[in-house]
């Protein structure tokens, strides 16, 4: 991905390589688009479809999920209608007020979490980590890990490649004049060996690593505790 060459966007050269700035502009770009990005997110794939059917059974009706990326609440609203306990973190205060309607959220950063340690049964992250850039992932990963209860589960799923960059989002603002500043996302597509070393570093052990080819390519990771 060539976006850290990008002319159109009007981020200064410290900016776009302060991995803090581009999670903040990131969710800017989501605040504005946060309606359409919804309408075009209703239904999982069924391959994070049968993510969410894993952590459900390993949770087993006990604890709390927490879907950190959370966006307009699908995956919220679809684990609470199985039972469990779910909760939405999402850094774009749009998204985590989508979030709200379906039950509960919080708007906060996912490399620092407002949440106890050892507080939650799983953690569910779909498409959200490959927005965090390349030198956050240790960090963020370290983060998701000391909220788990001890043999919590973690599901997520993520782009890879080793790659990453900014790219205008394919959707319109929901309000003010278009500007490709206001709708640029930064996406990190992890090397995978990176990703698998930074779980392992982090304290998890991983019980499924699956690749998964689709406009890009994917990573379904199982993780435990």
């Amino acid at each position: 991905m060539s976006g850290l060459e990008r002319p159109e966007s009007s981020l200064e050269t410290d900016e776009v390589t302060d991995p803090w700035h581009l999670q903040k502009q990131t969710a800017k770009t989501y605040d504005r688009i946060a309606s359409e990005y919804e309408q075009s997110t209703l239904t999982a794939s069924p391959a994070v479809a049968q993510l969410r059917e894993w952590l459900v059974a390993h949770i087993d009706g006990g604890g709390i999920i927490l879907d950190l990326g959370c966006g307009p609440g699908r995956d919220v609203a679809w684990f609470r209608s199985r039972g469990c306990t779910a909760v939405g973190v999402d850094r774009s205060p749009t998204m985590a007020a989508k979030t709200a309607a379906r039950g509960p959220a919080v708007e906060a950063d996912l490399t620092s979490l407002p949440i106890a340690s050892s507080s939650v049964r799983g953690v569910w992250s779909a498409a959200s980590l490959l927005h965090v850039p390349s030198p956050l992932l240790g960090a963020t990963l370290r983060e998701w890990h000391r909220v788990l209860e001890p043999a919590g589960a973690l599901a997520l799923t993520t782009s890879s490649g080793g790659t990453e960059g900014l790219e205008v989002v394919p959707y319109a603002p929901e309000r003010g004049p278009r500007s490709s500043a206001q709708l640029d996302r930064w996406f990190a597509n992890h090397d995978e060996n990176a990703l698998h070393a930074a779980l392992i570093d982090a304290g998890f052990v991983i019980d499924s690593f699956l690749h998964r080819q689709g406009h890009v390519m994917w990573i379904d990771v199982l993780a435990l505790k």
